[in-house]
């Protein structure tokens, strides 16, 4: 069976969180800050070589805490939950990134394909 839905280029991230949301079980904010750490994980570019991506780096917070409109406490909640349900992960450099089974992936024709398999015993 094959379910399809048309989205746009700026809401995409949201649509696929949203139908991933039936396995996370993830409230409406946390699914905003999740939201917002994806974009900005597919955003990161290294200013430098050396650079290593850090999903929470204090001024991705600061953006984070900024686009969803939310305040510290609530975010270190929700931080803790992404962390212990392991969407986010710790890199090779001990850093805090999007697990990437999570991460959307658009194929050429500009599609996301997801596969779910039950296994009903």
């Amino acid at each position: 069976m094959n379910f399809q839905k048309k989205v746009t280029k700026t809401n995409y991230v949201r649509e696929y969180v949203r139908v991933l949301n039936g396995l996370l079980d993830l409230t409406p904010r946390e699914i905003d800050v999740l939201v917002a750490m994806i974009k900005i994980d597919n955003a990161f570019v290294p200013r430098t070589p050396t650079e290593v991506k850090n999903i929470i780096s204090t001024d991705n917070r600061r953006l984070i805490l900024k686009e969803t409109n939310m305040g510290k406490s609530n975010f270190t909640k929700i931080l803790n939950k992404l962390i212990a349900i392991r969407l986010l992960v710790l890199s090779k450099d001990s850093k805090y990134v999007i697990n990437e089974l999570l991460k959307p992936k658009l194929d050429n024709n500009n599609k996301i394909e997801l596969r779910f398999v039950l296994n009903v015993e």
